[in-house]
Parts: C-alpha cells; sequence; structure tokens
C-alpha cells in the first residue's frame, strides 16, 4: 500500500535517505562554489611569515602564504566530511540501521582527523 501526497509517492527507507543526501549535497556544492569565488588567493598586505620577517624572501612567503591557503581549505573540507558523517549517523538512527551507523561514525571520525592534521601544519612545515 503506497500513500499518496498530493500526487506524489512518499518516500521511505533507502530512498528517502538517498533523496535527502542529494538535496544536502547539491546545496553544499552551491554554497563552496559561492565561497570559492569570493575569496581573494594571495592577498596583499601583513608582516611575513615563516620566510624571515617582513618580506626578505617573497618567494619563500609566498610559497608559505600558499600552504596556509590550501591548509585552509583542506581543514573546511575536513569539517564538510566530519558534518556528512554526522548527518549519515542522525539518518542510520531514523531506520535503526547499525552498519549505517558505524559507517557514519567512521566518516564523521576522518573528517574530524582530517581537520586536527591540519590544524597543527606549523608541526610540519
Amino acid at each position: 500500500m503506497e500513500v499518496m501526497i498530493k500526487g506524489k509517492q512518499r518516500l521511505t527507507g533507502t530512498e528517502g535517505q538517498r533523496r535527502v543526501i542529494l538535496i544536502f549535497m547539491v546545496v553544499l556544492c552551491i554554497v563552496i562554489l559561492i565561497s570559492i569565488t569570493a575569496v581573494p588567493a594571495f592577498a596583499g598586505g601583513g608582516v611575513g611569515g615563516r620566510g624571515g620577517g617582513g618580506g626578505a624572501n617573497p618567494g619563500v612567503d609566498r610559497i608559505y602564504t600558499g600552504i596556509g591557503l590550501m591548509a585552509g581549505w583542506i581543514a573546511k573540507i575536513g569539517l564538510v566530511v566530519a558534518f556528512f558523517g554526522g548527518i549519515e549517523t542522525v539518518l542510520s538512527f531514523a531506520s535503526d540501521n547499525a552498519e549505517a551507523r558505524i559507517k557514519g561514525l567512521k566518516i564523521m571520525a576522518s573528517g574530524f582527523i582530517l581537520y586536527g592534521i591540519v590544524m597543527r601544519i606549523n608541526d610540519f612545515i
């Protein structure tokens, strides 16, 4: 027996989860595209970083600026992955699926691990 709401089928089970995840990913892609177009790369000004204080070596300063910019974006991607894992975990509680719950927790943990490693980038360079 199918439940009809104003001529449309009601989504249940994995089909509903896939629809929610698809809508979430489309909105996420739109937000990322908008934020990428609004961020200027290599903005000028400021005191030199690790390359030797005050612009003594502009090539090295530019490399460290690029590394910092990439690290910031990778950290944001890690948080997005963690958020996606959290959403998947919440959806697994709704469907009472233990396997999806473990998968969501693993995805969420991997996102936070990625974020933590990238935030400690100064220890590695």
